[in-house]
């Protein structure tokens, strides 16, 4: 049978139905194994290189380049138990394991331990503008990591402030909005940081989603943040200060959300434990 697009289906006899698409395929995958790497666990982190490269963790087996093909061209040094590579607003790039953060230069495979802490690892990095490193160390909560003045500062749920305090110590993610503000996930809510002040009531509240796990953001083309969670999608409107379910996202209802990305055309992309949805911005539709 042959479709509107020309794309063939051919039902075979108890194999089930097969397709034989006309159209380039959207997606591809680059793979270790082919390449003869056989890493046996999972990719933890990627980060964006030069010249379209992409620099990945993986688990108890270091970093590795991949050049714009998809090929693997390095295996470079680290140190033992890599989890995280970052790279940030000045092009600098860092690691972590479960005990420390290394300033690291992938192409040489030097590594200079920055900041040392216990922990069963450190999942997220974010930089601002002002120079600043927030590291989430997963059950200990935020670390502040100052680049020019090498000053700590640590945030955590068991802190009574004036302000407010970290509504739990499991980050899960973490972004910095056009204001400035530090947007953090957590596994019981999301918080918001003013990192200049250290005050987490800027929008008149301390932590919105309660008892939700949150598991990733987005910032939206207008400034509105998108909450991803294990029961649904959810969106801040920053001019109103009010909280929402994500319109017509009720598709999404009971999946648990592990990504969110805005395109360069506005569309959104979640990814999930059930598939990659697309939201079409102009149509308010999920695909």
């Amino acid at each position: 049978e042959i479709d509107k697009d020309d794309n063939i289906w051919v039902g075979c006899y108890m194999k089930g139905l097969y397709l034989i698409n006309n159209q380039q395929m959207a997606f591809h995958s680059w793979s270790f194994a082919s390449q003869g790497y056989s890493i046996g666990t999972g990719v933890t982190s990627v980060a964006r290189g030069d010249n379209g490269d992409i620099w990945c963790t993986v688990q108890n087996n270091g970093v590795y380049q991949f050049n714009k093909e998809g090929k693997i061209v390095s295996h470079p040094a680290s140190p033992a138990g890599t989890c995280t590579i970052y790279r940030d607003k000045e092009g600098g790039y860092w690691i972590t394991t479960g005990s420390a953060l290394f300033s690291y230069n992938p192409y040489t495979g030097a590594s200079i331990e920055k900041l040392h802490f216990e922990s069963s690892g450190a999942s997220t990095i974010k930089d601002d503008e002002m120079g600043k490193l927030f590291i989430s160390v997963y059950s200990k909560g935020l670390y502040i990591y100052d680049r020019k003045t090498k000053e700590v500062t640590i945030l955590n749920m068991s802190q009574k402030r004036r302000h407010g305090h970290l509504c739990n110590d499991w980050i899960r993610h973490m972004i910095v909005d056009r204001q400035g503000l530090l947007w953090i996930a957590t596994s019981n809510g999301v918080a918001c940081l003013n990192p200049q002040t250290l005050a987490f009531d800027t929008y008149g509240w301390t932590s919105i989603l309660r008892n939700k796990q949150a598991n990733y953001l987005c910032e939206t083309g207008k400034g509105n943040i998108i909450i991803g969670t294990d029961n649904g999608l959810y969106l801040y409107n920053v001019a109103e200060k009010q909280l929402s379910k994500f319109p017509n996202s009720e598709t999404l209802q009971n999946k648990q959300i592990s990504g969110i990305v805005r395109d360069n055309h506005n569309d959104i992309w979640i990814g999930t434990t059930m598939g990659i949805w697309q939201y079409d911005h102009l149509s308010k539709k999920f695909i």
